[in-house]
Parts: C-alpha cells; structure tokens; sequence
C-alpha cells in the first residue's frame, strides 16, 4: 500500500515490511489453492498431502506478523490512515489464514478420497476454484494498488462464486437423491465446494478491509441467506 512518508523513517520501514509480508501470505495463499486444485483434478494423493503439510508454513507467516503488528500498535500509537491500515492488515492476516485453511482442507479430502468421482461437478468445482484464484490475485493487486475502487469490484466478483456454488450444489444434491451409491463421493465433494464458497467469503472480506484502509468508509453485503433459499423445502400449496 502506498502511504505518505513519516518523519521516522523506521516507521516507514515498518510500515512497509507490514505490506511485504501481507503479500508474502497472500502469494502463499495463492499457490496453496492452486496446488490444492491440481491434486484434485489429478487425484495426485502425494501431492495433496504435500499442500497440507504446507499449511504450516502459512500458519507461521500469519502467527509473526500478528504479533508484529501488536507491537506496532503499541510502539507507535497510528492515527488516521495508519491506524485503519493496521486493523486492516490484522483483520486481513487473519482471513489469509482461514483462506489457506480452507484450501489445505480440500487437499486433505483429495488424500481420502478413494472413491471415482462424477466427473462434471468436478470439473465444475475446478472452473469455481479458478475463480477464486482470479479473485486472490486481484484482491492483492488492488492492496498493493492501495486502491478502493479494485477492492469493490473483487469485492462484488463473490456474487458469482455464490451464484456458481449454489449450481454445484444443487447438482450434487440431485446426483445423491438418484443414486445412494454417490452419496459417499459427493459428500466430499459438498465439502470441498463449501471450502471454495467460504475462501470466496473471505476474499470478500479482504476486499471490505482494502477498502475501508483507503476511504474509511465501509462496504456491506446484506440480503437473504442465499443458501437456505437454494435448498429450503418447498412450501405446500393449500
């Protein structure tokens, strides 16, 4: 995030070394889920245990820099700018996290799985895990980017997400209902597009705090659950 200069120039230091490990997270991030999704389309089982013993390294990123910027909170006491960049980053840090957790958790199910998957709700977990990629690489183009307006579109890009998790899982719904013998696959499956939906929520969310950073205003998502209308029971007709 470019910043105006401070009179301390280890302030500055440190404000720039806050930016260069946010991005050296999200990059990690990035990679996790993208190696998560390989192992996935390849059922490559060495792989996805790769990607979860890899998850260590995200939690350790995320542990330094937490406790990095409570010391800066209480060093130099921020106003202004710097002190919703900070909260930000704080609340950011943490959503990287959940994020990498989120993609470790469908390379632990592809290191389970022994079972033949259907092959379209895959590929249609694939195509929605790619664009949750686009998403992570976006969301940190605008953070480097310090720019509000980039965050809001990423920021509106979930509404797809949404839109295509709720495809898949009605699909997967059907497919279960049809024939008993699936249910077994597809419950993995229900599992990993509930991961990918939930890293899109908190791409979203990192998109609100890059947003709030720059203007100090914030962005809100309100409406129906979404969810509950795909797959709430009908209504008898009288």
């Amino acid at each position: 995030m470019e910043q105006d200069k401070h009179i301390v120039k280890s302030y500055d230091d440190e404000m720039k070394e806050i930016n260069n490990n946010i991005l050296d997270i999200g990059s990690l991030v990035e990679n996790q889920l993208k190696r998560a999704l390989s192992a996935l389309k390849n059922q490559d089982t060495e792989l996805a245990e790769k990607v979860t013993e890899d998850d260590n390294l995200i939690d350790e990123k995320f542990r330094e820099l937490d406790q990095n910027l409570v010391l800066i909170l209480g060093k130099r006491q921020p106003m202004a700018t710097d002190l919703r960049t900070i909260f930000s980053a704080i609340k950011m840090n943490k959503d990287l996290e959940r994020l990498g957790d989120h993609a470790t958790n469908i390379a632990k199910r592809t290191a389970m799985i022994e079972l033949v998957l259907p092959e379209k709700p895959v590929r249609d977990i694939l195509r929605m895990g790619e664009h949750v990629q686009i998403m992570i690489g976006k969301v940190i183009q605008s953070f480097v980017n310090f720019s509000a307006e980039e965050a809001k579109v990423v920021w509106k890009m979930d509404e797809e997400i949404d839109d295509e998790y709720l495809g898949i899982l009605r699909q997967l719904l059907t497919y279960m209902m049809e024939d008993p013998k699936r249910i077994s696959a597809c419950t993995n499956l229900l599992y990993m597009v509930k991961d990918l939906e939930r890293a899109g929520d908190y791409v979203q969310n990192i998109a609100e705090d890059i947003y709030y950073a720059v203007s100090g205003e914030p962005l809100y998502n309100e409406g129906p659950d979404r969810e509950w209308e795909a797959i709430k029971p009908l209504k008898k007709k009288k």
